[in-house]
């Protein structure tokens, strides 16, 4: 009897909580059924790990089917810079739907908010300006939830036992972090209470040596401001 009030006790205690998390916060819109079994096999990138890293998803493929608000800026001081003429774009998508992984069977929906922003670099060209331009490079990826288009990035919600199961041990772990690199590429997954709560992939201008310490501005902002 003692053990049934127990399991009792806790399972309420867990729904209450996820419930009063919903509650408030005002973009979330309920609990969706999910197939984990899908994103496992997409995800399974052990043996692939370093094209992964070079390229994780076509921006000019992305921007087809999805359009955001952008600013432009002429200079980063560690982003890496495909040629001479061109300029940054900071994206970002306030009506995009994005999720957050609760357990292998349910997801979190959430209706806008800043959920990911994207950083591309366009060169010079008539394209320049163009959201849609066929000549972006993909820059910087950062996420506090995950994005239904992007099912090889959608690691928030997920333990760091699945992540190491499916990507291989991290080339550093800062116990809050772990750090993916390939030459000036590298994934960040922010961790806490062993969960994924934050993902930051870049691309720079120096060799990411994860023997050495990486500049602090990097491992500072790892996920998005309204995750």
């Amino acid at each position: 009897m003692k053990k049934l009030f127990i399991s009792f006790t806790l399972t309420f205690v867990i729904c209450f909580s996820l419930l009063s998390f919903i509650s408030i916060n005002k973009n979330s819109y309920g609990l969706i059924p999910f197939n984990r079994s899908d994103l496992d096999s997409i995800q399974n990138l052990k043996n692939n790990i370093d094209s992964f890293l070079i390229k994780p998803f076509d921006i000019v493929e992305f921007h087809k089917n999805i359009s955001g608000n952008s600013s432009g800026f002429s200079n980063d001081k560690f982003y890496f810079k495909p040629q001479k003429g061109g300029i940054y774009y900071g994206f970002y998508y306030p009506g995009i739907e994005t999720y957050r992984i609760i357990s292998d069977s349910l997801k979190l929906n959430f209706n806008g908010g800043w959920g990911f922003t994207v950083t591309a670099f366009h060169p010079d060209g008539k394209h320049k300006h163009l959201s849609q331009n066929p000549n972006a490079t993909l820059i910087e990826y950062c996420a506090s939830r995950n994005v239904p288009s992007l099912p090889q990035l959608a690691f928030v919600g997920q333990s760091k036992q699945d992540i190491k199961e499916k990507l291989g041990l991290p080339n550093r772990d800062l116990d809050s972090i772990y750090i993916y690199q390939n030459k000036n590429n590298g994934l960040f997954l922010k961790l806490n209470n062993g969960f994924v709560s934050g993902v930051k992939y870049g691309k720079y201008n120096f060799l990411l040596d994860t023997t050495k310490n990486i500049p602090s501005v990097i491992l500072k902002k790892i996920g998005c401001r309204g995750g």
